[in-house]
Parts: structure tokens; C-alpha cells; sequence
């Protein structure tokens, strides 16, 4: 229903964040790796969201990147995988490093994620081999927590999510060597601007 929300950040801690959306406060629940990478309260924010929907409650998920989002639904499809170990698993891992674990066959890796044994991070391995769709930006030799910190800038910025992936891609493609955030930046917005004068 919903796929994503940008607003003013009103509220943090680990665990949730309250956006205002139009003088309407969304309290919107986070990947505990989220928090650290959260502005400070008063700026604008841009999650990635899923709307869990369950007998007794209606509750929001909020993501920095759709690919995280998208492992989050993923994992609420399996057997035994409710929304709090979903969450879980999402604020452990950075996306690589799970498909990493998953194509190495990696239960340790994978029981390290509180509240997941051995069998459950076997049969996780098992579900998710073949499933797992990792962003196609180029990673050349920049981080991808810098990429994603690029796009997230451009998000708050007001560009459309599929214009910025664009213009952070395109960016990368000229940058080839590693390079520092804000050259990154400065990069892709040339890129979105050239894309809006087309």
C-alpha cells in the first residue's frame, strides 16, 4: 500500500522513529543498524516502508533502501519468520554480507542474529538460496554505505527514488576510482539535473 514516506523526523531511538507527514505522526519501527545513520531530529527523513498488517495490530517498518525493505517482505514469507526476526536480520546484516552467508552456506553466520538457532538459520539458508536480489548500483570502489548515504541525500533533496538511483549509478560509472561523499554527491546531482532537462 505504502512505499515509502519523507517527513520531518520528529521522534528517535533505537527502535522507532515518529515522522510528521503533513502535521500526521507516523511511528515507524527501524533496523536496529538504522539508528546511528538517522539525522538529527527536526531534519528530513526518507524510509522505504512496509505496512505489517496482523490481528491485533497495524504496524510500519521503515528502511533505508528498497532492497532492505524488499529482504524484510521476503523473510516474512518464510516459515517461522514473523516481523520482529525479520527486523532483526535486516539490522544485522548489510545485504551483501547476508547473500555472502547464505551462498556459503553459513549457519553460524546466520544464528549470530539474536533469536535465530542453528535450524532456523539452516532452514533460512535453505529458503532464501536463489531469492536474495542485491542492488544492482555499481560498487566500484566506494562503500556502499557511502553510495547509499549519497542517494539518501538526493531523496531528501525531493528527487524521485527511481531519478536519484539513476543519477548515484551514473555517478559512480564517471567516478571510477574511490571517492569521497561529497564529489559523489556533487556527481549525481549534475546527473538528475541533466535527466530533468532532458
Amino acid at each position: 500500500m505504502y512505499e515509502y514516506f519523507q517527513g520531518k523526523l520528529i521522534e528517535k531511538d533505537p527502535h522507532n522513529v515518529v515522522l510528521d507527514i503533513q502535521g500526521i505522526g507516523y511511528k515507524i519501527s527501524i533496523p536496529s543498524n538504522l539508528f546511528e545513520k538517522l539525522p538529527l531530529v527536526g531534519a528530513s527523513l526518507f524510509l522505504y516502508v512496509s505496512w505489517v498488517i496482523r490481528e491485533m495490530s497495524h504496524t510500519l517498518y521503515g528502511f533505508r533502501t528498497k532492497e532492505e525493505r524488499d529482504l524484510f517482505e521476503l523473510l516474512l514469507t518464510l516459515s517461522g519468520i514473523g516481523p520482529k526476526t525479520a527486523l532483526g536480520i535486516v539490522g544485522h546484516f548489510e545485504l551483501p554480507a547476508l547473500e555472502e552467508a547464505v551462498r556459503n552456506e553459513e549457519a553460524q553466520v546466520i544464528a549470530k542474529v539474536p533469536g535465530i538457532g542453528k535450524k532456523t538459520a539452516e532452514r533460512l539458508i535453505v529458503d532464501l538460496k536463489g531469492k536474495l536480489k542485491i542492488s544492482t548500483l555499481p560498487k566500484n570502489k566506494t562503500s556502499s554505505s557511502k553510495i547509499q548515504d549519497a542517494l539518501n541525500a538526493l531523496l531528501n533533496l525531493g528527487c524521485p527514488p527511481s531519478s536519484a538511483e539513476q543519477a548515484v549509478k551514473l555517478a559512480l560509472e564517471e567516478l571510477t576510482e574511490e571517492c569521497d561523499l561529497p564529489s559523489l554527491i556533487t556527481a549525481a546531482l549534475q546527473h538528475q539535473r541533466r535527466q530533468r532537462s532532458h
